[in-house]
Order: structure tokens, then sequence, then C-alpha cells
């Protein structure tokens, strides 16, 4: 059943209890629910995901075998190996424009492609926390107006009506704090960002708001103290999202570098390929 729907539900059983006494609890349930009539789709996150998968299995090389958040497979693209080959086959080759390839293209290659790899698989996890969040948003929202039927339709019992929502939201997401800024052996003079676990985890938990009513001015407040609860949550796990892409994004805007090569000279110095950049 739709939010909307529920809705109707809500109001219409406040005023089968008592026209007068729901007078203000309608407009105020109706005004409450109004923001959460139209949210994000879980769903809408798929297609975002499978291409940043994708995106992953052409810029591995083999060296992390899954995601850092659902643990997907991620195959490596064996083209990426064959730079390795590549200094093989050039070992006669001297001068300028050689030392300029080894120093500039074949030593940071490995590096600047993990930085890559590690870029998008934040992207990947941004998308994955997000599909979370939204889904206990649903969750939440079923939770609350569901409850909150419950209570209309059982208005005039003599014991009222008393419930607790369990927010999902809450622990939609853990944030991970990403890694410092590393320079090794194997990147040359680029710089990598190591053990990069997609900034944040998907993880599991709730917080209870409890509430009672026995008017429908009492469902009202159960509901808008509720929403606002929600509302709260809601930002504060959107807002570890966007420190993981802001944190990922200062990587790549400072890591110079470690995401980039430079122009190679092929045609320098004894044996160069005249012509050639």
């Amino acid at each position: 059943m739709s939010i909307s729907s529920r809705v109707s539900e809500i109001t219409a059983a406040m005023n089968d209890y008592c026209t007068v006494c729901a007078r203000n609890a309608v407009p105020r349930v109706e005004a409450a629910f109004e923001p959460w009539l139209t949210v994000a789709s879980p769903g809408a996150f798929d297609h975002g995901m499978s291409e940043a998968l994708a995106a992953m299995q052409k810029l591995s090389s083999g060296e992390v075998s899954s995601d850092p958040i659902g643990n997907t497979p991620v195959q490596p693209n064996i083209t990426l190996l064959d730079i390795a080959s590549v200094g093989g086959e050039l070992t006669e080759w001297r001068g300028n424009a050689a030392e300029s390839f080894r120093d500039n293209i074949e030593v940071p290659f490995p590096g600047v492609m993990k930085n890559y790899y590690n870029a998008v698989s934040v992207l990947r996890g941004a998308l994955d926390a997000e599909k979370a969040i939204w889904t206990a948003v649903e969750n939440d929202l079923e939770d609350i107006s569901s409850k909150a039927l419950s209570a209309a339709q059982a208005l005039g019992d003599t014991n009222g009506s008393q419930a607790a929502f369990a927010l999902t939201v809450v622990g939609a997401v853990v944030a991970v704090a990403l890694a410092p800024v590393t320079a090794g052996a194997s990147v040359g003079a680029a710089v990598a960002i190591s053990a990069v676990a997609g900034g944040f985890a998907v993880a599991g938990s709730a917080a209870s708001v409890d509430w009672s009513g026995d008017s429908p001015d009492d469902i009202a407040g159960g509901i808008e103290t509720g929403l606002n609860r929600l509302n709260e949550e809601l930002v504060t796990q959107e807002t570890k999202v966007q420190e993981a892409l802001e944190g990922i994004t200062g990587w790549l805007d400072g890591g110079g570098r470690g995401y980039e090569f430079p122009t190679v000279d092929l045609g320098t110095g004894p044996g160069g390929l005249t012509g050639l950049k």
C-alpha cells in the first residue's frame, strides 16, 4: 500500500472516531507525511552500481579480487597486465626516451590504475550506501504509517494504544575513514590511496521512538515525532556519504601524479622514434 493511501486511511479512521476531535489532527497528519509521499526508490541505484562495477573490472589488474562493500567478485582486465610484458620487450631500448617511458609509464602504471580502481570503488560504495539508506527509509515509513493506522483504528478502546517506531535508517551506514595517501615502490613517483574500504560499510540496527495515542491529536503528535526523527537520522546518514565522497574528491584533486601520466617524449636521445610523443 502506498503512503498516500495509508494516510487517507489514518485520517478516515480519525474522522470515524470523532469528526470534531479530528479537526486539528487530520491536517497535521497530512502535513507530516506530505514530504515523504515521493522518495528515492532503492532500485534506482542498481544501474549505477552495475556501471561502477563494470568500470572497476576495466581498471582491475587483479590485485583486488572483490569490491570492498558487497564483496562482489571483480574480474581483472587482462589487457592491463600487458604493461609488464612491454618492459620485457623493450629491454634493449636505450636512451632518454626509454628512460622516460620506464620512469613515467611502466613503473607508476600499477599504482595509478589502483588509484583509479579505488576511486571508482568509493563511488560504487556510495551508491550501495544510498540504496541501503532508502531501503531503510521505505521500511521506516511503512512501520510508522501502519502503526499510526492501527492506533487510529483503535481510538475509543478503553486501554488506548501504545507503540514504538523502529527507525532502521539509524544504522543504515557506518562511516569508514579513508586511509591516508601513501607512496610505495610499486607506485614509483605516484601516490596511492591504500586500503580504501569503499568509504563506508552497510550495517544494521534500529532506534525506538515510543509513543501512545488516546486521541487523534496524540496520534498526530506521535507521527510528527517519528517522522521528524526519521528526517534527522536521514540527514545524518546522507552526511556520511557526502563526507566520504568529498574525501575521495580531495584525493583526486590533490593526487597529481597519482592519477595521471605525463606526456612521454619518444623521440629524444639515441634510439629515439622521431616525431612520436
